[in-house]
């Protein structure tokens, strides 16, 4: 099973989810999102479960527990968190493509106008 995860502290490492959610059992997999141009934490992220007892167990045990500062949500992951990933990162990239439009490599250089 698939889980989300949010409320994470943005210095979370995948390690650290990793070891967090293998308390409750099996961890296959446990990435943080990262911003696609930033490369920084988002605050959320999924972490992998084959056993679906287990990830079960996942979500009550760390639901609503806070680490560090933050309150963790966790539940079962739906498309929609998977579409808010994509979103986000199409986001990013639609940014950071207007930047560029508007770049002028001469206006850096002083060049402009010549």
């Amino acid at each position: 099973m698939r889980l989300f995860v949010s409320g994470l502290s943005y210095g979370t490492t995948n390690g650290q989810l990793h070891d967090l959610f293998a308390r409750a059992g099996h961890v296959e997999d446990a990435q943080i999102v990262l911003g696609l141009y930033s490369r920084h934490s988002l605050g959320y992220g999924f972490v992998e479960m084959p056993d679906d007892s287990e990830a079960r167990a996942a979500i009550r045990r760390f639901h609503g527990r806070s680490v560090g500062l933050r309150r963790l949500a966790v539940s079962a992951a739906s498309t929609d968190e998977m579409q808010q990933e994509e979103e986000q990162q199409q986001g990013e990239l639609d940014e950071a493509l207007a930047g560029m439009a508007s770049w002028d490599p001469l206006a850096v250089l002083g060049l402009q106008g010549l």
